[in-house]
């Protein structure tokens, strides 16, 4: 399946998502992004974490992890349709507060609405620290997807409507966290190259994008 964009991504409606709100543990944990009460977790960290998040899809170092998480999980189940949300913070998102920078002739412009007026306007899942944007989705879905012609960017909360595991990542870390099943987690760590276990209160901070990148 060719990778989709956002904007050919049907909305799906916040509600769907309210599952996830109260299990979620404390803020800057593995919990606190995909809930604290999963058997097990893994942390994929990107392989190259000087590689700015929002590049070009076929530049972006998740890709590779989540191609490999694609794998094992649909080498388990039957997934079925899924839902991927899209934090709303992101620059440009909506046309709003972002320029662009043409390198060859100098010039710049207003970054292009991605998203509709109606998916602006439409009610976000509204999570403690972050607000997401939701959508319909299939398992190939959970990869970079376009936003042409400036960014593309992976979800940031992905689960299947089973409901049986969820990927989340964060704005301001280069690491996806996936909660589920024992076997599922196993399987992760075993098939993924550089997947790492972790409790669900174990912090993030090993992975904050703004430390790696030595900005901080």
């Amino acid at each position: 399946m060719t990778p989709r964009g956002w904007a050919d991504l049907t909305p799906a409606p916040a509600t769907d998502g309210a599952w996830i709100r109260p299990l979620l543990g404390e803020f800057g944990t593995a919990g606190g992004l995909v809930g604290a009460t999963w058997e097990a977790y893994a942390v994929l960290p990107d392989p190259v974490v000087s590689t700015e998040r929002g590049s070009a899809a076929s530049d972006d170092p998740r890709t590779r992890p989540l191609a490999a998480l694609r794998e094992v999980v649909a080498g388990l189940d039957p997934v079925g349709s899924c839902r991927a949300g899209l934090w709303e913070g992101y620059g440009g998102l909506f046309g709003q507060g972002a320029v662009y920078l043409d390198l060859h002739d100098g010039g710049s412009g207003p970054v292009p609405r991605v998203l509709s007026v109606e998916v602006e306007q439409a009610p976000r899942l509204e999570l403690p620290h972050r607000g997401y944007v939701l959508f319909e989705a299939v398992l190939d879905d959970l990869a970079p997807l376009s936003a042409e012609p400036l960014w593309s960017m992976p979800p940031d909360l992905f689960w299947p409507d089973s409901q049986g595991w969820l990927v989340g990542s964060d704005t301001d870390i280069v690491a996806t966290v996936v909660g589920g099943g024992r076997e599922l987690v196993e399987r992760v760590l075993a098939d993924v190259p550089g997947a790492e276990a972790v409790e669900p209160g174990d912090g993030l901070d090993r992975w904050d994008e703004r430390t790696l990148l030595g900005d901080v």
